[in-house]
């Protein structure tokens, strides 16, 4: 984990530092809109993220941003008793996405998300143990920056199994942020 965090900071660094375009940092959060794909019966849960982003822009109405977020995932499976139960994923997210500014501030984003599996419950029973401890998603989204506030909604699809059942972990994210520099 440490050497992906290292490797994701020298990457943004190099590319700051190489790059004629203007790097900006902060933090941001929102709200997760969460589900895993299953072939159990599921309803979404809604969980959060919040972290650290960093941003290089190009003047070619081209960016790259990258992100370490704190994410709760998972989603509300049924159970024998036709009750509903929690299974709550906690993350670390690396999401490092292609910006196209279709205007100054408009732009549409894309790219790959790594995350590390902090923790798992399902009804408050640690599962971590049954889960794996990397996930990959790609990301797709659409993001506002006005000034020093940003704001995106994004879709991350998983495209690895978090278990050997074969879930994955779909996320609608809702964010907002400030750039601090």
């Amino acid at each position: 984990m440490k050497k992906i965090i290292l490797l994701l900071i020298t990457c943004v660094a190099f590319i700051a530092t190489q790059a004629q375009g203007t790097f900006k940092f902060g933090v941001a959060g929102g709200i997760n809109v969460a589900d895993l794909s299953t072939d159990q019966t599921t309803k979404t849960l809604t969980g959060f993220h919040a972290g650290l982003l960093s941003e290089v822009k190009f003047p070619v109405k081209l960016g790259v941003e990258a992100g370490l977020l704190y994410a709760v995932k998972g989603a509300k499976t049924e159970s024998f008793n036709s009750n509903f139960i929690d299974n709550k994923l906690s993350y670390i997210d690396i999401p490092i996405v292609v910006k196209i500014y279709t205007l100054k501030v408009l732009s549409f984003q894309l790219g790959p998300q790594y995350s590390y599996l902090l923790s798992a419950t399902s009804d408050g029973t640690d599962v971590k143990d049954n889960l794996n401890a990397s996930d990959i998603s790609a990301i797709a989204g659409i993001g506002l920056d006005v000034s020093k506030f940003r704001a995106s909604i994004r879709y991350n699809f998983g495209l690895t199994e978090i278990s050997d059942g074969g879930e994955k972990n779909n996320v609608i994210q809702a964010t907002v942020g400030f750039w601090i520099k």
